[in-house]
């Protein structure tokens, strides 16, 4: 079984995988083109109003326009620089305060926002264990 997923996804990848660093690089147009080519490939399972667990949640293309609209003002935040990206700190409190607040958090809880998956159950753990 295991054989047969490595060898399925390999053959996906080999003709279109860049396996070594171009000697040019492409231009913005053709990397966008490049990137839609490869993300139109992998809306199969949803976008005809299928849902992915775990991944995709909404398959309404203007929710995620609105997304893109959103983020792209802040793609270049970085929370450690507190001084300048002080919203990203704001929003993360803002999110840590209200989750608290809907499982009912007193003065002395605390939370923290992960980038998802393997880091956030680990991180719960941990505080478990704590």
């Amino acid at each position: 079984m295991e054989a047969d997923c490595v060898k399925k996804y390999s053959d996906i990848r080999r003709d279109v995988a860049l396996t070594t660093i171009p000697n040019n690089g492409l231009s913005q147009g053709e990397i966008l083109k490049f990137i839609k080519t490869k993300a139109d490939d992998c809306t199969k399972f949803y976008a005809e109003g299928g849902n992915i667990s775990g991944s995709v949640y909404n398959n309404d293309k203007t929710h995620w326009e609105f997304l893109s609209d959103a983020m792209k003002p802040v793609l270049m935040s970085n929370p450690l620089h507190i001084n300048e990206f002080y919203y990203s700190n704001t929003m993360e409190a803002e999110i840590i305060r209200w989750t608290l607040d809907l499982y009912k958090g007193g003065p002395e809880t605390c939370g923290i926002v992960t980038s998802g998956g393997t880091e956030s159950i680990i991180l719960c753990m941990l505080a478990y264990r704590e």
